[in-house]
C-alpha cells in the first residue's frame, strides 16, 4: 500500500507443487518498484529506502524463512512494480 499511494493493483497467488512438495505464495503490485541498487540491499539489516523505516522488516522475514528451510524471491522493476514469492516446503 505504501508503494501505491495513488492506487494500483495488488495480486495474490497460491500454488501447490505436489511433485516438489512446495507451496508458493506470490504477491505482486503495480507500485513504484525498486531500483537494482535497492534490490541488492533489500535483506541488509538497517537498510531502508523509506523515510522512517528501520530496515529490519525483510531482514527478519528472510531469517524466519531460512529457519524453516523456505525461500523468498523478490523481483522488481522501478516504476512498474514488485513481485514477492515465498516458497515453503510441505510436510
Amino acid at each position: 500500500m505504501q508503494a501505491m499511494p495513488e492506487g494500483g493493483m495488488i495480486t495474490v497467488k497460491y500454488e501447490h507443487n505436489e511433485i516438489n512438495n512446495e507451496i508458493a505464495i506470490e504477491v505482486s503490485d503495480t507500485g513504484f518498484g525498486m531500483s537494482e541498487e535497492v534490490l541488492r540491499h533489500v535483506y541488509d539489516p538497517f537498510f531502508s529506502a523509506k523515510s522512517g523505516g528501520t530496515g529490519l522488516g525483510l531482514t527478519n522475514v528472510k531469517r524466519i524463512l531460512d529457519l524453516h528451510n523456505a525461500d523468498i524471491q523478490i523481483d522488481s522493476v522501478e516504476g512498474q512494480g514488485t513481485n514477492v514469492r515465498i516458497i515453503l516446503k510441505t510436510i
